[in-house]
């Protein structure tokens, strides 16, 4: 279970299977400071079709997506084969630790298609 409160996950205990989410805040705050507009699209759990519905939603109000998590080989890690099936997955694995099971794919957005104009 993904903990979005940290404050509230410092001050009590912890069960096995709960993590707090670090990585969200920070990937806003860099993407912020980038000049960028961040998108939050909340924790998403485990499911192939929930993980599905909001990939889509995420592609459809933003040019960059970035996930954190579901990318191990885990059977509820997802991402990559969702990924693959939406777009191009260009890799699934880097050689470091940590960061090992990084992921990167395109993916085109909903309704959109490659175009030439027709007199180049």
């Amino acid at each position: 279970e993904l903990l979005d409160d940290p404050a509230k996950a410092a001050c009590c205990d912890l069960t096995r299977g709960q993590i707090v989410d670090c990585n969200r805040p920070m990937l806003g705050a860099l993407v912020e400071e980038s000049g960028a507009t961040f998108l939050d699209m909340g924790i998403v759990m485990d499911d192939y079709e929930a993980l599905r519905s909001s990939l889509l939603a995420a592609l459809s109000q933003a040019d960059i997506v970035i996930t954190s998590g579901g990318v191990s080989r885990g059977s509820k890690d997802h991402m990559k084969s969702l990924l693959s099936e939406l777009g191009s997955l260009h890799f699934g694995e880097m050689r470091m630790k940590p960061g090992k099971p990084t992921t990167f794919a395109t993916v085109p957005a909903p309704g959109d298609s490659s175009r030439l104009p027709g007199r180049p």
